[in-house]
C-alpha cells in the first residue's frame, strides 16, 4: 500500500506583509500576488465549516468592530476541523493600561497602540480584550486554550520604536 501525504489547509488571515509558506495568506488590503484578497469577516463564504486545520490571526482580531468580533470569532472557529488550531496574537489591554499607569507610555503612545497606526485603510483597531475574557470566549466557542504567552518587550516612551504589549493565545477545537 502506498501512503500519500495529506496537505493541511492552513490560513494566515489578515496577513499584511507576513506572507507564510504553506498557508493561504489572506488580506483585504495588502496587495501582493501571493495574497488572496478576501474579507476575513466572511471567511465561511470561501471555506466551509470543518474544512481548515489551522488559522493564524496575528495582529488582526483587534481590527474587527467590537460589535461584530464575537460572531466573527465564532465563524472562524466554525471553519476549523475538530482538533484544528487557532493562533491569535492581539494587544494585551491590561498590559497597555499598566504601561500608562507606570509612565512607560504617554497618551500619544497609548493612543497609537490602542487605536492602531491609522495610516492606511484597515489599520484601525476597533476592539480589545482582557486576557480572561478572550479565554472565556474561546472556551465558550468550543476551544481548549493553552497557557497565554506574552510579548512585553521593547515597551518604551518612543512612539516610533516601542513595540505593542501583545498576548499570544493558542487554542484547539474540541
Amino acid at each position: 500500500m502506498k501512503w500519500r501525504k495529506l496537505k493541511l489547509m492552513k490560513l494566515n488571515i489578515g496577513c499584511g506583509r507576513d506572507i507564510r509558506a504553506g498557508y493561504n495568506n489572506i488580506d483585504l488590503y495588502h496587495v501582493d500576488p501571493r495574497v488572496i484578497k478576501l474579507d476575513i469577516e466572511k471567511l465561511v463564504d470561501s471555506y466551509p465549516e470543518n474544512s481548515v486545520d489551522e488559522i493564524v490571526a496575528s495582529d488582526v482580531i483587534e481590527h474587527i468592530s467590537h460589535l461584530k468580533v464575537r460572531s466573527v470569532l465564532k465563524m472562524w472557529i466554525s471553519v476549523l476541523k475538530s482538533g484544528g488550531l487557532l493562533y491569535i496574537k492581539t494587544p494585551d489591554i491590561e498590559k497597555q493600561i499598566e504601561c500608562v499607569q507606570n509612565n512607560t507610555w504617554n497618551s500619544a503612545v497609548l493612543s497609537n497602540m490602542i487605536f492602531g497606526g491609522q495610516d492606511s485603510d484597515g489599520n484601525y483597531h476597533k476592539c480589545a480584550f482582557k486576557r480572561q475574557e478572550l479565554i472565556n470566549l474561546l472556551v465558550e466557542y468550543g476551544m481548549d486554550v493553552q497557557p497565554i504567552k506574552f510579548e512585553h518587550f521593547r515597551l518604551t516612551a518612543d512612539i516610533k520604536h516601542s513595540a505593542n504589549a501583545n498576548m499570544i493565545v493558542v487554542s484547539k477545537k474540541i
